[in-house]
């Protein structure tokens, strides 16, 4: 039998599992076929909810090996426990079906979402990937490898939020036991490896950074850095593209981006490990400044030197709320209207308004009179 045969025979038997049981799962409706395995959408009547089956491909699933292989690695990813990593709720083997039960997303895939949306400003490509970026690191600080990050396993929900799905098998993620995976992903996605894996050093966090990278320029330019046409041979120059070639200048596919931007972008792409930003938090803070940088003041501030007709104007253009002068309450019939008048109007005593010498003077002289006086009482006292 062929491969086509056997792939065939497959489908046939997907098919077949709609309508049935599977553990305590009442199998629905197909969501989507893989390189070997299918997912569906299945009711799980203990909880009341619906939830997304895995079901390993019955042609390779003829191998014991595979399948044990299959469960042990799922259930090694069900231990990553994050908000923005999908859930895997149950990894189980039923009459020699193996299987996972993971959480069920209504939102479709960011593929869906660019393609409908088409390019995003800095800002929403940082809300909507911000999540993605922080999983990673915490995949990569827990020893996991995504492996397989592409547009298509990111997932949303109609909320809004997003997961990352679909991480590469544990036992995959050294160079050795990734060479097979990294051919099969160079075929199907040359458009989201790095040149590490091009160059057969496998799956590695280095490389999970670079293919965000990729998203995030595809994100704000409308394409990837580099693209296929769909033939094996555009697909093999698009991995020598990724080991030799510099991306085109963001700016060229989308002139509203700036220079700061830019230059964020193509660190992200280097095609030396060491030359790109160490996670993905350090490249989300990093693209969020330049943003931060390319984006024009909102309000110029004048030079010191201008004249106050332009503050006048700026607070009018403004519109700032002058303070005006509080209105003159009349004073009552029984009150002298010099009291009533405001401190500043009233008249002041003519002492007040002399020169300060002449009031010391004046002062010196009562003074003066004052002791006299003091003295002549005195004298007549004695008399």
């Amino acid at each position: 039998m062929t491969m086509q045969d056997a792939r065939a025979v497959a489908t046939e038997a997907d098919d077949s599992f709609i309508g049935r049981r599977l553990g305590r799962y009442q199998i629905e409706t197909v969501l989507g076929r893989g390189k070997d395995a299918t997912v569906y959408a299945a009711h799980d009547p203990i909880i009341g909810r619906t939830v997304a089956i895995k079901v390993l491909d019955p042609v390779v699933a003829r191998d014991p090996e595979v399948r044990r292989r299959f469960l042990r690695d799922a259930a090694a990813l069900a231990q990553l426990r994050h908000p923005h990593i999908l859930p895997i709720y149950e990894v189980a083997e039923r009459d020699g079906v193996a299987y996972l039960a993971r959480q069920l997303t209504d939102g479709g895939t960011l593929r869906s979402h660019l393609a409908e949306a088409g390019v995003l400003p800095p800002g929403e490509a940082c809300a909507l990937l911000r999540p993605i970026a922080i999983a990673l690191d915490y995949a990569h600080r827990q020893g996991f490898v995504h492996g397989n990050l592409r547009p298509s396993n990111i997932l949303r929900t109609t909320e809004g939020q997003v997961f990352l799905t679909d991480f590469i098998a544990p036992g995959e993620a050294t160079p050795t036991a990734s060479a097979a995976t990294t051919v099969v992903s160079a075929i199907a996605a040359p458009e989201y490896v790095s040149p590490e894996q091009v160059r057969g050093g496998g799956a590695v966090a280095s490389a999970d950074l670079y293919v965000l990278g990729v998203i995030f320029y595809e994100a704000l330019t409308g394409r990837p850095p580099f693209r296929a046409e769909g033939t094996d041979e555009s697909a093999r120059n698009i991995l020598t593209q990724q080991l030799q070639s510099v991306p085109p200048a963001p700016s060229t596919l989308n002139p509203a981006l700036g220079p700061a931007v830019a230059g964020t972008l193509l660190r992200a792409l280097a095609k030396r490990p060491a030359e790109r930003y160490p996670t993905g938090s350090a490249f989300l803070f990093a693209l969020g400044d330049a943003e931060t940088q390319d984006s024009p003041a909102e309000v110029a501030s004048p030079p010191m030197s201008a004249p106050l007709s332009h503050y006048e104007a700026h607070r009018e253009s403004a519109s700032i709320p002058t303070r005006s002068a509080p209105a003159r309450r009349a004073a009552p019939p029984n009150i002298s209207p010099i009291l009533a008048a405001p401190v500043a109007e009233r008249a002041a005593p003519p002492f007040v308004t002399l020169p300060l010498y002449a009031q010391q003077l004046i002062v010196g002289l009562v003074g003066l009179v004052a002791l006299l006086a003091g003295i002549l009482v005195g004298l007549l006292l004695v008399i």
